[in-house]
């Protein structure tokens, strides 16, 4: 696939849910200037996804995993750190990097201000991301990438949605589960 195409995911949560409605779909389309832009759609019908109402502006806030959340996680290939960004559709965002295996292992965790928000833009349960990279990564370079969400339930809940589950718990960290690459330009 060429570094300018769309790369589109349909996220499965960690349990069978008994209603089959919900669904999130992902798509990464890699920006210029190392950056990418990043949709997650939910189709909930039945209102059981709990969204909360967007901000004024955005603002990086910790714990965001709590709620509803929806979670990128980067990786270049040469080296064993990684980053966690974190949007919430009430317009709340963080990045958090990692030196290797959930580790620091404090929460919140260390931020990272290397990863940029352009803008972030939420309608009717879709959340669009813009990130500026380029203090992360170079043109070119390939990049492990993860897509995970929380959805917090009106029935009390959460469920965790990811590309796939090789392991139960949830663990959005575990890399063999993140399962694309892509180069940025």
């Amino acid at each position: 696939m060429s570094a300018d195409q769309a790369w589109r995911f349909s996220l499965v949560p960690d349990f069978p849910l008994t209603d089959r409605a919900v669904q999130l779909e992902v798509i990464v389309t890699p920006q210029p200037q190392c950056c990418l832009q990043v949709d997650y759609i939910l189709s909930d019908p039945d209102s059981q996804v709990l969204w909360p109402a967007t901000m004024t502006l955005p603002r990086r806030l910790d714990f965001l995993w709590e709620h509803t959340c929806l979670e990128l996680f980067i990786k270049t290939d040469e080296q064993p750190d990684y980053v966690e960004i974190n949007a919430s559709p009430c317009g709340a965002w963080q990045a958090y990097r990692f030196d290797d295996y959930r580790s620091p292992k404090h929460l919140p965790p260390n931020p990272d201000f290397r990863i940029r928000l352009q803008r972030l833009s939420v309608y009717h349960h879709h959340l669009r991301m813009q990130l500026d990279l380029s203090r992360l990564v170079k043109a070119g370079q390939m990049l492990q990438i993860g897509t995970c969400a929380v959805l917090e339930h009106n029935f009390g809940s959460n469920s965790y949605w990811a590309l796939r589950h090789s392991a139960l718990p949830a663990d959005f960290h575990r890399q063999q589960d993140w399962m694309f690459q892509l180069a940025v330009n």
